[in-house]
C-alpha cells in the first residue's frame, strides 16, 4: 500500500505540475500581451515627444527671428500709418465742412424751410394728398411725410 500511496502522490504531483504549467503559460501569454501593449504605447509616446520637440525647435527658431529690431521696425510702420490716418482725417473733416456749407447755400436758394413746412401742413389740412403736395411744391414724397410726421399730423 505504500507503493500505491507513493504512486498516487507522484501522479497527483505530476497532474498538479501539469496544471500549474498550463496556468503559468496562460498567465505568461496575458502578461506578454500587456507588455506588447505597453511597449506600443511607449513607442507612440516617444514619437509624439519627438514631434513635439521638433515643433518646439521650429517655433523657437521663428521667435528668435523676431528680434527687438524687427519689432521696432513694425512699431515704426504702425506709427507712420497712424500719422497718415490723422492727416487724412483732418483733410476729410475739412472737406465735409465745405460740403455742408455748400448744401446750406443750396438750401437758402430754394427758399426757407419754415415756409415749405407751413405750406405742407396747410395743404394737407386743406385735404391735399401727400403726392399732390410733393408735386405742387416740387419736393420729394418722403420730405412731405417727414414734415407731417414732425408736425404730429
Amino acid at each position: 500500500m505504500d507503493n500505491n500511496l507513493l504512486v498516487s502522490a507522484v501522479s497527483f504531483g505530476c497532474v498538479a505540475l501539469v496544471f500549474l504549467s498550463f496556468f503559468f503559460v496562460k498567465e505568461m501569454g496575458k502578461i506578454n500581451r500587456r507588455i506588447r501593449l505597453l511597449e506600443d504605447a511607449i513607442e507612440q509616446t516617444r514619437k509624439e515627444i519627438h514631434q513635439f520637440q521638433k515643433t518646439m525647435k521650429e517655433k523657437e527658431a521663428f521667435y528668435q527671428t523676431l528680434s527687438t529690431e524687427g519689432l521696432n521696425d513694425f512699431y515704426k510702420e504702425v506709427r507712420e500709418v497712424r500719422e497718415m490716418v490723422k492727416s487724412d482725417r483732418g483733410y476729410f473733416e475739412e472737406k465735409i465742412i465745405k460740403l455742408e456749407n455748400r448744401v446750406k447755400d443750396f438750401g437758402h436758394l430754394g427758399g426757407s424751410n419754415d415756409i415749405d413746412e407751413k405750406r405742407i401742413i396747410a395743404l394737407f389740412q386743406e385735404g391735399w394728398s401727400i403726392d399732390s403736395i410733393a408735386k405742387e411744391l416740387r419736393i420729394g414724397r418722403g420730405e412731405v411725410e417727414f414734415t407731417l410726421k414732425l408736425a404730429d399730423i
